[in-house]
């Protein structure tokens, strides 16, 4: 297959941050700015567009869960096993 001149920018792919893609879905679908975004997460303006350029996993627990609760995104946490 020839190569494309976009291949260098396809690898490596990082993975999906699916926490971040629910935040920003849910934003869009009920039309919320970043502003009411941080009144969601009771944190200012200016810190809610701090923490919007990194991944929710990396916010303080208590924002994330605020945030979360607010915009009716559920946290399950998962444990797969591998066989051996």
């Amino acid at each position: 297959m020839p190569r494309s001149r976009f291949e260098k920018h396809l690898s490596p792919v990082p993975k999906i941050d699916w926490a971040m893609a629910a935040v920003l879905e849910r934003a869009m679908v009920l039309h919320l700015s970043r502003k009411d975004l941080a009144q969601m997460a009771c944190v200012s303006y200016e810190t809610m567009r701090d923490y919007i350029r990194k991944s929710p996993w990396d916010w303080p627990v208590d924002v994330r869960e605020r945030l979360f609760k607010s915009l009716g995104i559920e946290i399950k946490r998962t444990i797969e096993g591998k066989e051996i």
